[in-house]
């Protein structure tokens, strides 16, 4: 594998531990309003659980 490639991933494993490990709450809506991610910290802001909450619709 290419140098590039492999510090696109090392850069892309770095950003999804700290948004993973945020204590800020995110949450990624796609365009049909459905919840294609959630990290730890946004599940108590509206009171579901992670799984629950990437099966809601808006």
């Amino acid at each position: 594998m290419s140098p590039e490639i492999e510090k696109l991933k090392r850069n892309n494993n770095e950003l999804r531990e700290i948004v993973n490990n945020s204590w800020d709450g995110i949450g990624i809506i796609d365009k049909q309003s459905k919840f294609i991610y959630v990290n730890t910290a946004f599940s108590p802001i509206l009171g579901y659980p992670k799984e629950e909450l990437l099966q809601f619709t808006f």
